[in-house]
């Protein structure tokens, strides 16, 4: 994705905006699978833990008079911009993450400010996001109603499926909407890669489908459901 976010970045250099399209596209998966919010979003949680991402979009890397390194940093997603400062053992361990193009997975707290009644994101946590999608995602399930089972939709799934084989669980949750009852099962054979082009697919598909992932010390499990028409109802 390197190559991709640097044109956009020249972009937004040149323009002041992002032209071909945006940083974080490459990322659609973790995004809305690792957040617990948006940018925007961030001051309605006050006194909250929160998991963010984003583009670094300014880093600007200082020595106090003291001599001590801090940071000031803009992280960006698709909603708006967040603000915020490192200092100390902080700035020390997570300044190698912060500089501007990079994508960055972010676990912290919305809190009044050190100096008064202001509030301030106060990061605990700082990776790429890409090596934290590996981590965290394991799996994917897939939500079919028993009335759109269909030869086509079938066929067309199962080569999609074995088109996009990788390290992911595969689950399949079969759905009977009249007596609403449900059954799950986990292939034990296929296993596959969970990336932005098998989620294209399967929305072409029209197949409901929920993101699985591993839940991390303080953080729940963050699995979210995505929907869209099915063609072949």
């Amino acid at each position: 994705p390197w190559p991709l976010i640097q044109k956009l970045q020249r972009e937004r250099e040149v323009t002041g905006i992002f032209i071909s399209g945006h940083p974080l596209d490459d990322y659609r998966i973790e995004v809305e699978t690792l957040t617990s919010c948006s940018l925007q979003e961030v001051p309605e949680h006050k006194d909250k833990n929160l998991r963010l991402a984003g583009l670094v979009l300014k880093a600007e890397h200082r020595i106090s008079k003291k001599g001590n390194g801090w940071g000031a940093f803009a992280l960006q997603d698709y909603s708006g911009v967040l603000e915020f400062r490192l200092f100390g053992e902080s700035y020390q361990q997570f300044k190698p993450f912060l500089e501007e193009g990079q994508v960055v997975y972010m676990e912290g707290r919305y809190q009044k400010s050190w100096k008064g009644e202001e509030y301030e994101f106060r990061p605990a946590e700082i990776r790429q996001l890409e090596a934290m999608g590996q981590q965290l995602v394991s799996g994917i399930e897939l939500q079919i109603p028993i009335t759109q089972l269909q030869d086509k939709l079938l066929t067309d799934l199962l080569e999609t499926l074995k088109a996009s084989k990788g390290p992911h669980h595969l689950r399949i949750t079969l759905i009977d909407p009249i007596e609403k009852q449900s059954l799950n099962t986990t292939s034990r054979k296929l296993k596959i890669q969970v990336n932005n082009e098998l989620i294209r697919k399967l929305e072409q598909l029209g197949i409901l489908y929920k993101i699985l992932t591993d839940s991390r010390p303080g953080t729940a499990s963050n699995s979210k459901a995505l929907r869209s028409k099915n063609k072949y109802a």
